[in-house]
């Protein structure tokens, strides 16, 4: 069943290395406990879930947080599509605690750009907790664009573009993918512009 045991930090691995999301669940599905498949795929919320047992077994403290879909307030009703996604706080034996995203497309123990200023909620006891996750200062979150183009004779011009996104940036790119040779400026119908 997966990496089920083993070192906190070989599950994480195997989380960061293996393609066990599935592509045509719904994020926030989550089958009955006999239903979900030993080796995946699975959605995110149940990868999520089987992420904090399998990491609580091998010694550290998972707390799950919830990322809500608008924001909370008197008149939001409270259904289950409220959260969007769900979010560990992982707290390993040896360590610092770390904010972790499944799926996410960076290395874990970075925090997932997606979360920055995020204001995040769980359950401690009977209350609701609430964990606000700092927005960083804004030299934290840059768009660089460096073409560098030359004219030839024909007035045609030939050159590359250079982009580097970091930060909050990062979030307009869908899955967090950027261009690279192969896939040129296809990358632009990926930029998610808020309206």
């Amino acid at each position: 069943r997966g990496p089920s045991t083993g070192t906190g930090e070989s599950i994480l691995g195997f989380f960061s290395e293996n393609e066990f999301i599935s592509k045509i669940l719904p994020a926030d599905y989550v089958r009955s406990a006999g239903d979900i498949p030993d080796e995946g795929p699975w959605s995110v919320r149940e990868a999520s879930f089987l992420l904090k047992n399998w990491l609580e077994e091998a010694g550290w403290k998972v707390e799950v947080l919830w990322e809500p879909a608008a924001g909370l307030g008197e008149m939001v009703p409270g259904t289950k599509k409220l959260w969007a996604s769900s979010v560990l706080f992982l707290d390993p034996p040896a360590g610092k605690g770390f904010y972790y995203k499944v799926g996410q497309s960076i290395p874990h123990r970075t925090l997932d750009p997606s979360l920055l200023g995020k204001t995040l909620y769980g359950k401690e006891q009977n209350s609701v907790v609430e964990r606000v996750i700092p927005a960083g200062e804004a030299g934290d979150h840059r768009l660089t664009l460096r073409w560098n183009v030359e004219l030839d004779e024909n007035g045609i011009a030939l050159g590359d573009l250079r982009i580097r996104a970091r930060g909050g940036w990062l979030e307009m790119f869908s899955g967090g993918r950027m261009p690279t040779q192969q896939n040129d400026l296809g990358f632009l119908s990926d930029i998610n512009f808020p309206n």
